[in-house]
C-alpha cells in the first residue's frame, strides 16, 4: 500500500523535473534524456504531522442530509413562525424573501406573507395536511440552524432558500 506522503513526494518531484536531450556523442546512438533540477522525494518526516492522520476513505465522506422527526420539524416551524410575525413588515426581510422573484412568484410570496398572520393555531403541528404551496414546510432540514432567526434579513434569506412561504388553501 502506498501512503499519501509518498504519492505527494513523487508528484512534487515529477512536476519539478525538466527534461533536455543529451548532447549527441555519436550518430549511431539514440539520444538520451538527462533529468536536471529534480527535487528529492519528500520524506514522510518532512510533512506536517496531520498529513497522514486521515485515511483516504475519510477524505471522500460527505454527510447525508439530516432527517427530522415531526417533533423537531414542529419546533423549527414554531421558531420560524414566531420570528416571522416580528419580521412580516420589515423591509430587509421582504427584500431577502423576494430577491430575484418576478411576476407570479413575487405576487404569490407577497400574498402568502399577508396571509401568514391568519395561519391557524397549531399550524406547526398540522403535518397531516398540505397547502397549495408548501414552501419551507417541505424543506425544514434547511432551517435547523438557530441563527436563521437572528435577524429579519437572515430569516428572509433562509426561507427563500428553503422554498419560500407557505400559502394557498389547506388540503388533506
Amino acid at each position: 500500500m502506498v501512503n499519501v506522503a509518498t504519492l505527494l513526494g513523487v508528484l512534487a518531484a515529477l512536476s519539478k523535473k525538466k527534461t533536455e536531450p543529451a548532447p549527441a556523442v555519436s550518430t549511431d546512438a539514440e539520444p538520451a534524456l538527462v533529468i536536471v533540477d529534480a527535487a528529492p522525494l519528500a520524506s514522510p518526516d518532512a510533512l506536517p504531522p496531520d498529513a497522514l492522520a486521515a485515511p483516504l476513505d475519510a477524505l471522500a465522506t460527505v454527510d447525508a442530509p439530516t432527517k427530522l422527526d415531526l417533533a423537531a420539524k414542529s419546533e423549527i416551524c414554531r421558531r420560524v413562525v414566531e420570528k416571522l410575525s416580528d419580521c412580516s413588515k420589515d423591509a430587509e426581510f421582504i427584500a431577502a424573501l423576494t430577491a430575484g422573484l418576478t411576476g407570479a412568484e413575487l405576487k404569490a410570496q407577497r400574498k402568502y406573507l399577508a396571509k401568514a398572520a391568519d395561519w391557524p393555531p397549531g399550524f406547526c403541528d398540522l403535518w397531516e395536511y398540505d397547502w397549495e404551496f408548501n414552501g419551507f414546510r417541505d424543506h425544514m432540514e434547511q432551517l435547523t440552524d438557530p441563527q436563521i432567526v437572528a435577524s429579519c434579513a437572515t430569516l428572509g434569506t433562509a426561507l427563500k432558500a428553503a422554498g419560500g412561504l407557505i400559502g394557498g388553501e389547506m388540503v388533506k
